[in-house]
């Protein structure tokens, strides 16, 4: 992948980012995705900011705005920003492998293309913003886009102070996209709030509403980006085996037998992995995870299933709590759990091995 993935545009200072599958996006639709304004500041994780100032040297324009895409797309560190914006797009939690795919299928710029501010969450200034509508036309303009989506509640006001294409926003709420016309291009917009606000009902739901919208009659978005399981293994007795091990600090597993890499865990489950295993300093380098309906040799923990949280159970999947003594732990476990039990069990024995000790009878990754 060629590291200058922006295409250059007269009269922008920073280039949009643009995914090598752009065209052809896994969603069936063009996309550009907006954030507010570029930061650029020793805040930044030490490997990006050490990167971003390299390159602003050497070619002063194009790069540092969006070396944070091209890192977060390499895996090079984290950001929730981006984690919650590529999860609303696919309307479901994304697996690490997933993030790269997604980037590379959309566009990304950002709204207020004038000097970094020195200060994340801080607002542009009002000479920025008076350019930034002429801007983004120009961005539409080369682009194409069949659905543009302002990540933050104070661009859509911005946006539709205008007496341009834009002003058609003035008279439509987040979360509800309106279209427009930009030269001889129609593109539909959505505004939603900063992704740290997002939530599941409202943004998750609007963002996925929209994509629908914009595809029209065109072919279905394809979500789901790995192969099919060459197995599933469905057996409410013996215990199966995952492989588990940290990846970009967070915990992944592996499982042959279903063709799975690098999944990430969901929802509150790296706690209880946490709890599971502090009391095994080896753990952290890897260890095997036994887990069934039934209770087996060697068990330590249990999981009981409870009702679903805050109305979730559809988007989130099936709630589990950790036993009597850690009650405050609980975690959603998603619809893989289907490919290990025929239905939801209402309860789940499990136990952590080190790598290398292996059970009789367990799955041998």
């Amino acid at each position: 992948m060629d590291d200058r993935p922006w295409e250059k545009i007269e009269g922008l200072d920073f280039y949009p980012w643009k995914g090598a599958n752009y065209e052809r996006s896994v969603f069936g639709i063009r996309i550009l995705v907006m954030g507010e304004s570029t930061y650029f500041t020793p805040e930044d994780p030490q490997e990006v900011f050490d990167h971003q100032c390299k390159k602003c040297e050497e070619i002063k324009h194009g790069w540092f705005a969006h070396y944070n895409v091209f890192a977060y797309r390499q895996g090079k560190w984290q950001a929730s920003f981006w984690t919650k914006w590529i999860n609303g797009l696919l309307g479901r939690e994304a697996r690490l492998d997933e993030r790269q795919t997604v980037l590379d299928s959309v566009a990304f710029w950002n709204y207020a293309d004038g000097r970094p501010l020195e200060r994340h969450s801080t607002a542009p200034n009002e000479d920025v913003l008076g350019q930034a509508n002429g801007k983004l036309r120009l961005v539409i303009d080369h682009l194409r886009p069949d659905l543009v989506i302002l990540l933050s509640s104070r661009l859509w006001p911005k946006l539709s102070e205008g007496k341009d294409a834009f002003k058609e926003a003035k008279n439509v709420c987040l979360g509800t996209t309106c279209e427009v016309k930009v030269g001889e291009i129609r593109t539909r917009l959505l505004g939603v709030c900063h992704p740290r606000r997002f939530s599941i009902a409202g943004d998750w739901c609007a963002i996925k509403q929209a994509v629908k919208e914009a595809r029209g009659r065109q072919p279905e978005a394809r979500t789901d980006f790995v192969a099919p399981p060459k197995k599933v293994l469905i057996t409410d007795v013996a215990p199966h085996q995952l492989r588990v091990y940290s990846k970009h600090h967070a915990w992944v597993f592996d499982d042959e037998t279903c063709d799975v890499k690098k999944r990430p865990f969901a929802h509150g489950v790296t706690m209880m992995i946490d709890e599971l295993i502090k009391n095994d300093p080896t753990a952290a380098d890897g260890f095997y995870l036994r887990f069934s309906s039934d209770s087996f040799e060697g068990h330590t923990t249990v999981l009981k299933r409870i009702a679903s949280q805050n109305g979730q159970r559809k988007i989130c999947g099936t709630w589990y709590q950790m036993d009597e003594n850690h009650a405050s732990l609980k975690a959603c476990i998603c619809k893989d759990l289907t490919k290990y039990f025929k239905k939801a069990p209402d309860k789940i024995f499990c136990e952590a091995r080190p790598e290398g000790q292996t059970a009789s009878g367990s799955l041998t990754l």
